[in-house]
């Protein structure tokens, strides 16, 4: 069972990846806003246009070892799930909350479905069950 996570403005997210999985990660984040690092060889178009418009930073490579250090909420949103396996790992160590993206089962946070009108918010989850 997971618990509701609400986060407030102002804390470092991390994402790794650059692709459509990573992007909806990144839209979903930069509503909070909070300071959001991007590690990843390249970009699709719509990450692209985020790092270049919304002062997001990018890091043009692959993880390594010791990325995770220093944030406060880690995504890894990578096609491979060895390199999502090392990013869980390092985070979880650091006792970061991180979520893998289409792996609940390593993640230590999911993010619900979210509804949203004006200061109403709904959120839905399905304890990480692809609540789409």
């Amino acid at each position: 069972m997971f618990f509701p996570l609400l986060l407030r403005d102002g804390f470092s997210c991390l994402v790794v990846g650059g692709g459509n999985v990573a992007s909806r990660k990144i839209e979903m984040l930069l509503q909070i806003p909070c300071s959001l690092t991007v590690i990843a060889p390249g970009l699709i178009d719509a990450v692209a246009e985020v790092v270049r418009f919304k002062s997001v930073r990018w890091l043009k490579r692959g993880y390594a070892p010791g990325d995770c250090e220093g944030f406060q909420l880690v995504i890894a949103a990578t096609p491979r799930r060895d390199v999502n396996r090392k990013v869980f790992d390092e985070a979880k160590r650091l006792r970061i909350p991180v979520n893998v993206v289409d792996d609940p089962e390593i993640s230590t946070v999911i993010f619900p479905a979210v509804w949203r009108s004006g200061s109403l918010l709904l959120a839905v989850s399905t304890e990480g069950v692809a609540p789409f």
